[in-house]
C-alpha cells in the first residue's frame, strides 16, 4: 500500500510539473496565431492601398510624379481612402456581423475583431475608432452610398493643391448642405490615419505602396478611347437619325406633290 501511494504522488508531482510547460506552449501557440492573423491583416490593407493609388490615378485625384516625390499629402491620402474603402466594403455586406471586417481586395473576412483586438495592442488602440466608424456608415447607409464619391473627395483636399477631378467634385456639393456625418467621419478617419502612419507594421509597409509600378498611363488612354468610341457612337446615332428623318421628310414632300 505503501509503495502504491508512493507511486501514486510521484506521478501526479510529475504531471503537476509538466502542466506549466504545456500550458506554455499553448500560450506560446495561440500568441503565434494572434501575431500571425495581425500580419496577415497588415498585408492586406498594403494591398488595399495598392488598389486604392491605382484607383485614384485613374481618376486623376493623385498624380504620379506626386506618388515619385512621396508627397506629404499623398502619404496621408492613400490610407485615409484605403481605409474609407475598407469600412465602406465592409457596411455594405449584409452578411457580416457587427465586429466582422471585409476585405475585399482578396474576400478575406475578419471574424470578430474585437477578440483579436483584446490580444494586441495596436489593435485594441485602433479597433475602438474602427467600430465607431462603422456605425456611423451603417446607421447613415443610404446617403454613404449616395455620397461615396464626395467623401473621397474630401479626403483627398488635402493641402493647398487640389487635383481638378476632386475640385469639380466638391464645387458641385453645396457646403452649407454637407450632411454633419460626412465632417464627423472625415475627422475620426484622419486621426486613425494619423496614427497608423506612426505604426512599425505600417511604415515596414509603407515603401512597396510607392515603389509599385502603376500602369496608369494605359488606362487613362483605355478610358479616353472609350470615352472617344462612345461619342462618335452617338454622332453616328444622331447622323443615322438625322438621314432617317430626312429620308422621311423627301418621302412626305414627294408624297404631297403628287
Amino acid at each position: 500500500i505503501i509503495s502504491c501511494s508512493h507511486e501514486r504522488s510521484t506521478n501526479n508531482y510529475r504531471n503537476q510539473a509538466q502542466a506549466p510547460g504545456e500550458a506554455s506552449r499553448l500560450n506560446n501557440s495561440v500568441r503565434d496565431q494572434r501575431s500571425k492573423a495581425m500580419e496577415e491583416c497588415w498585408d492586406r490593407f498594403q494591398l488595399q492601398c495598392i488598389k486604392t493609388t491605382s484607383q485614384l490615378l485613374e481618376k486623376g485625384m493623385i498624380t504620379k510624379q506626386s506618388i515619385v516625390d512621396m508627397d506629404p499629402s499623398v502619404i496621408q491620402i492613400i490610407p485615409s481612402v484605403a481605409m474609407w474603402n475598407v469600412l465602406l466594403d465592409t457596411t455594405l455586406n449584409e452578411d457580416l456581423g457587427t465586429a466582422d471586417l471585409y476585405w475585399q481586395v482578396d474576400g478575406t473576412v475578419c471574424r470578430d475583431c474585437s477578440n483579436l483586438a483584446h490580444n494586441d495592442a495596436i489593435a485594441c488602440n485602433l479597433w475602438p475608432t474602427i467600430q465607431d466608424l462603422m456605425k456611423i456608415l451603417r446607421h447613415n447607409k443610404e446617403e454613404v452610398v449616395a455620397r461615396r464619391e464626395l467623401m473621397v473627395a474630401r479626403l483627398c483636399s488635402v493641402g493647398p493643391e487640389t487635383s481638378q477631378a476632386v475640385h469639380s467634385i466638391l464645387k458641385s456639393e453645396d457646403s452649407n448642405l454637407t450632411p454633419r456625418w460626412i465632417q464627423h467621419t472625415r475627422s475620426m478617419l484622419t486621426n486613425l490615419v494619423l496614427v497608423i502612419l506612426r505604426l512599425r507594421p505600417y511604415q515596414q509597409r509603407m515603401s512597396s505602396i510607392y515603389s509599385e509600378k502603376y500602369d496608369v498611363e494605359q488606362a487613362v488612354e483605355d478610358n479616353a478611347n472609350q470615352s472617344q468610341n462612345t461619342s462618335k457612337d452617338d454622332c453616328s446615332d444622331k447622323e443615322g437619325d438625322q438621314a432617317h428623318h430626312g429620308a422621311e421628310d423627301n418621302q412626305c414632300s414627294a408624297f404631297s406633290l403628287r
